[in-house]
């Protein structure tokens, strides 16, 4: 036997008193008397070492392709759970965007390029009545509507109605001079 202290396979260091490389499964002891004048002993011994070193490179390689293959499912697995995650939350970044362009109230006027983003908010009507026009007030906080029963005034950031007149009368002037709130 020789006096290194190391598996001459996997190199790993061993103590006097084993027999196997729990690494490799090299016999460190007694498989071969190395006689100098012995070649056949020299060359089997050699062989086999050759051999062995070579079974002991394919089983890490094995070894190494089985966690690579394991790893490569995990992550898989992961990347799949990650798709969902990432799927359920823009479904709810849909939505809330959708509830966004529900509740949030825009100062641009209507366009050609913005009126499919429009979106009804609440329905303003008094019982059967239709409304014929609109105004805004010059500051944007209020809307008046006029019917063929009055005129009402909406708050636009609530859309709740402020006021309703049913009639009135203007003098000659211009001034209003009596009406009738509802």
């Amino acid at each position: 036997m020789s006096t290194h202290c190391s598996c001459p396979v996997c190199t790993r260091l061993y103590s006097p008193n084993e027999a196997i490389c729990p690494e490799c499964g090299w016999e460190l002891q007694g498989a071969y008397e190395l006689v100098p004048d012995t070649a056949e002993i020299q060359l089997r011994y050699e062989r086999d070492l050759a051999h062995a070193r070579l079974a002991y490179r394919e089983r890490q390689l094995q070894h190494a392709q089985s966690q690579l293959a394991a790893n490569a499912q995990r992550d898989q697995a992961r990347i799949q759970a990650l798709e969902v995650r990432l799927a359920a939350l823009e479904t709810r970044v849909n939505e809330r965007r959708d509830l966004g362009w529900r509740t949030r109230i825009t100062t641009a006027p209507i366009s050609q390029m913005n009126a499919v983003n429009l979106v009804q908010l609440a329905r303003l009507s008094k019982e059967q009545d239709l409304f014929n026009q609109f105004a805004w007030f010059p500051d944007g906080t209020r809307l008046s509507v006029a019917s063929a029963t009055g005129v009402l005034l909406y708050d636009v950031i609530t859309l709740q109605e402020i006021w309703c007149v049913t009639s009135f009368q203007v003098s000659v002037h211009g001034t209003l001079t009596n009406s009738a709130i509802c």
